[in-house]
């Protein structure tokens, strides 16, 4: 198994990789997720991420059993102590993964994952239609965005922790896809289980499909 930096260095790795879960939410991918950290457990955790030097943990959402199969590698941007030794941290999602085995140390969760990446896209499985169609999605998308009313578009904004992304011109080149799908993934009023069904989901097209059957058409009165 390997350790420190090098887990996170070469994409398309099949090892197994040892990570320690912060359990809370679903995060995406290209996203940033500020932290208030309070609880010993995680304080702990936090410290040993940036003591090692990886600055690296995992992020899932609470199951019945433990937490879900599926999640993000979060990068800690910067963190902030209070004076009674809580921690704000910043951080920001990278890659995707899946759970492969589960354990505890010291009172938090660490797992054995597997990271998981997009099935490559080859002008034979049609680069072109895949553009058209992610066109056809993010104007779909942006146009139900902007029916919502001001408020509603504030708190995508907060959600998200950022305005709407622009759209990527080359997605197939994006190993988790395009961020501005993971902004409205991240934001929408859905299930946990239906965002960890995209989160989980290696065909883009079939995610911009997703994406597209959940947003309501747009009114044309």
């Amino acid at each position: 198994m390997t350790s420190g930096m090098q887990l996170y260095s070469r994409a398309g790795m099949s090892e197994l990789v040892e990570l320690p879960i912060f359990v809370c939410t679903l995060v995406c991918p290209g996203l940033h997720c500020p932290l208030h950290v309070f609880e010993p457990r995680y304080r702990l955790m936090i410290r040993r991420c940036i003591e090692n030097g990886s600055k690296r943990f995992g992020m899932c959402c609470p199951d019945e059993s433990s937490f879900m199969d599926y999640g993000t590698v979060l990068h800690i941007n910067s963190v902030q102590y209070t004076p009674d030794g809580r921690s704000l941290v910043s951080t920001t999602g990278e890659r995707r993964f899946q759970v492969v085995s589960r354990g505890l140390r010291d009172g938090y969760c660490v797992a054995k994952i597997r990271f998981v990446v997009d099935d490559p896209v080859t002008a034979q499985d049609g680069i072109a239609s895949l553009r058209t169609l992610q066109q056809e999605t993010y104007d779909h998308a942006k146009k139900w965005f902007t029916t919502l009313p001001p408020v509603s578009q504030l708190l995508f904004h907060r959600l998200s922790c950022s305005p709407l992304p622009d759209m990527e011109g080359e997605p197939e080149r994006c190993p988790n896809g395009p961020v501005w799908v993971w902004w409205f993934v991240n934001a929408l009023p859905i299930s946990s289980e239906r965002k960890a069904d995209l989160l989980k989901c290696t065909s883009l097209k079939e995610r911009l499909l997703m994406l597209r059957d959940t947003l309501p058409l747009p009114s044309t009165a």
